[in-house]
């Protein structure tokens, strides 16, 4: 199984990096996702943006959080989160417009299970 660092650097030199943020094509998205798939490891969250010489422009409305997933299972939260990003990413490629423009790239943030158990274990302390 790899890691959520792992996985990352192996896509590291497909991007584009803006300080600790790793900017990657839709299609390396859709890799680096089925990757996170199989080493059970969730994306969480993805953030689109147009790469235009050489600048980043935020697309607001390609946006998806997926942190707030509720499932009692890590594999259940994996499957939820992944289904939902993976379906977004699909519609970011059949978008018309946003194929159209220069270049799309996102930004995906990872969770991994033992930080989703320590966010799960915090959360339960705050119930209390």
């Amino acid at each position: 199984m790899l890691t959520e660092s792992e996985i990352t650097d192996r896509f590291r030199p497909k991007g584009t990096k803006r300080g600790e943020e790793l900017f990657l094509s839709l299609s390396h998205a859709v890799a680096l996702l089925e990757l996170c798939d199989r080493n059970s490891i969730a994306i969480i969250g993805i953030e689109g943006f147009f790469l235009r010489d050489g600048d980043l422009h935020p697309r607001l409305d390609q946006i998806a959080d997926y942190s707030s997933a509720v499932a009692d299972a890590w594999d259940s939260f994996v499957r939820i989160c992944n289904d939902s990003a993976q379906a977004f990413l699909q519609s970011l490629c059949s978008d018309s417009e946003v194929v159209s423009e220069s270049e799309v790239v996102v930004t995906v943030t990872t969770l991994s299970q033992a930080n989703w158990r320590e966010r799960s274990e915090r959360g339960s302390e705050r119930d209390q």
